[in-house]
């Protein structure tokens, strides 16, 4: 079997379906809003070519495509129409090698004046310095879909998983949806006026959202500054949902006031779409979501029979609220070769979508090849309800300093899953993070069975999940921690959390455990334990939990026959993704996964392999990149 058929298996050990055909168009339209003759009357030519994106969007039709020069392009885009098949796609795409960025934004550059109608200090209380606050009225014409995202909150129609900040007992979902932003930078919003006379940075919207008041973090003033704010809720986004065969290739997206979901409604979006290619793209700076590429709400009605199957390449998804890509229902859906960082910084974890990735019912998944990493108050991956033969491969999962749950999530999971070839690193918990040395000294008195923060991956209420050949260093709670919910019904049952198989891993200071299993009904063999506590496999139910170790398992429970303790220094940059690692002992060759024969570069293994995600383990030394997009 080829190196490429055993990348290509999903976790049954069937093959994932790739649709994609080798594009010619008919026809080719141009958009260049530099050039002197542009003109959306025109005929779209390269000699004359349209002004806006919007004006090609209008009149593309199935094999055909448009180019777009470079531009900074203030618009939404509304594809009025899709393909017909894989070989008659609708494409956007950049001129190649020009910069083509489309923003759903405005530039606020006159009419500001010294704030005023508003007081700074609250009873009396004293002013610290000469605070400098500044206001512009946005006037309706700003706002040419009258959309005003400054005058809605965030929060959606869909209420029913609203919880409230439990930090700050702040209700983080009633901030409003527009974003400012001062020389590229996010401002902070608050939510009174006074605030601003502690919070440089910062911005306060008046209750109608007509009147917006800055203080720049300078105390400046704002003919020293370049201030945009958004207008839009989306920028590419159909008029009509369930349109297929579109592609968007090497444009940057940025700046949507869209809200928190459902509907997961994203700065890019398919629409309820399928067979959608999003590759090379830039996608930033959303309030919530950057990409939404499933059904979008749990409310609307079930898609046409063929569904997704879309393919999200090679992008860089950043800097969005609550989630970098959100997909309700998906079957065959590629994820692969992205960057997805900066996410969650709208701390809205107990809103139950936040997370770099967020999916539900998904089925027959490739998610492959990406970094996620510097996610802010919020989880990695997290697959919700009802997903099967999904497989989580040759990613890197770093960076998460204060996750709800851990790098990835299994949720109400009845059907087979595979996480294999992964390095998930530095693993942190949200609100235990400064009980941390206590939880370590003290985890046999301290340790909830419920175990959700700083794990490594975490299964709630599911079953069936076979973890092989990942790499799990500094996590704060453990690197696989299960936990039951019998009585929440889900494809007609509760959860066992049964037969979940974890083979050939590398567990390295794991603070808390190595492995959490909920039950016995599980298995464990050929992983390594490195730099972990006492009492590192634990079995919590039913009680008295059981906290053992390597020689007690083989003993009572005939797992881990060829497992090991070794000893060993490792380390993960996440900027650089660059790993050092130091083997210190002998470790054993294990018999592969019938269906892993990879690890996370590409490189092929035989029958036999060592722990991990490498198939040098032992031949490596020193500092090495570990970055797995686009590998052979």
């Amino acid at each position: 079997m080829s190196m490429d058929n055993w990348i290509n298996k999903l976790a049954d050990g069937s093959d994932f379906i790739m649709w994609e055909k080798p594009l010619e168009f008919s026809k080719t339209y141009y958009v260049d809003n530099k050039a002197e003759n542009a003109d959306d009357d025109g005929p779209g030519t390269y000699e004359r070519p349209f002004r806006t994106i919007g004006k090609a969007a209008a009149v593309l039709q199935p094999g055909e495509r448009v180019i777009i020069r470079e531009g900074v392009y203030r618009e939404c885009v509304r594809p009025r129409f899709g393909g017909t098949s894989p070989e008659n796609m609708i494409s956007y795409e950049a001129a190649e090698g020009e910069k083509v960025i489309v923003k759903g934004s405005v530039v606020l550059d006159d009419k500001w004046e010294a704030s005023r109608g508003w007081s700074l200090s609250f009873h009396g209380e004293k002013v610290e310095g000469n605070p400098k606050i500044w206001m512009r009225k946005l006037e309706p014409g700003l706002f040419e879909d009258g959309y005003n995202p400054f005058a809605i909150a965030t929060i959606l129609h869909d209420t029913s998983c609203l919880y409230y900040d439990e930090k700050t007992i702040d209700p983080v979902l009633s901030y409003r949806r527009g974003m400012v932003y001062v020389d590229g930078k996010r401002l902070k919003q608050v939510r009174k006026y006074r605030e601003l006379a502690k919070e440089k940075g910062a911005f306060w919207i008046e209750e109608n959202g007509l009147c917006l008041h800055v203080r720049f973090e300078d105390d400046g003033s704002p003919e020293d500054h370049t201030i945009e704010i958004t207008t839009k809720e989306q920028v590419f986004v159909p008029e009509e949902p369930y349109l297929g065969y579109i592609r968007v290739k090497g444009i940057t997206f940025e700046f949507a006031g869209n809200g928190n979901p459902v509907p997961q409604k994203g700065l890019v979006s398919t629409y309820r779409g399928h067979h959608w290619i999003i590759e090379d793209c830039v996608i930033r700076h959303a309030n919530s979501v950057g990409i939404d590429a499933g059904n979008e709400c749990w409310n609307a009605p079930p898609p046409p029979e063929e569904f997704s199957y879309h393919i999200i390449r090679n992008n860089v998804i950043s800097d969005c609220g609550v989630c970098g890509i959100a997909a309700i229902g998906s079957n065959y859906l590629l994820i692969e070769d992205n960057i997805i960082e900066d996410i969650g910084w709208q701390r809205v974890y107990y809103s139950w979508e936040s997370a770099g990735i967020k999916v539900h019912h998904a089925k027959n998944m490739m998610f492959r090849r990406n970094i996620v990493r510097n996610m802010e108050f919020c989880d990695g991956l997290w697959l919700d309800c009802g997903n099967s033969n999904c497989r989580i491969t040759s990613n890197v999962f770093v960076d998460m300093p204060d996750t709800l749950r851990g790098a990835i999530i299994f949720e109400g999971t009845r059907f087979h899953n595979l996480v294999d070839n992964n390095v998930i690193a530095d693993i942190g918990a949200l609100l235990y993070k400064d009980k941390a040395k206590e939880l370590w000294l003290n985890n046999w008195q301290t340790m909830d069975k419920r175990g959700e923060e700083g794990n490594g991956i975490y299964s709630l209420g599911s079953d069936d999940v076979t973890i092989v050949n990942n790499l799990i260093i500094n996590a704060a709670n453990s690197g696989f921690h299960s936990y039951s919910i019998p009585l929440r019904m889900i494809d007609g049952r509760g959860s066992t959390e049964r037969d979940f198989k974890i083979i050939n891993n590398i567990f390295y200071n794991c603070r808390q455990s190595a492995v959490n299993f909920d039950n016995i009904n599980n298995f464990l063999d050929g992983n390594v334990y490195i730099d972990v506590p006492p009492g590192y496999i634990k079995i919590l139910n039913p009680d008295p939990m059981q906290a053992l170790d390597l020689e007690s398992v083989k003993r009572y429970f005939n797992w881990e026959m060829n497992g090991a303790v070794a000893d060993a220094e490792i380390e993960l940059d996440p900027e650089t993704l660059t790993l050092s690692i130091e083997i210190k002992t002998d470790i054993p060759r294990v018999t592969c996964y019938k269906h892993v024969r990879n690890d996370i570069l590409g490189n092929h293994r035989e029958s036999e392999c060592y722990p991990g995600p490498f198939s040098g383990l032992l031949n490596m030394s020193g500092r090495f990149s570990i970055d797995p997009r686009r590998r052979p």
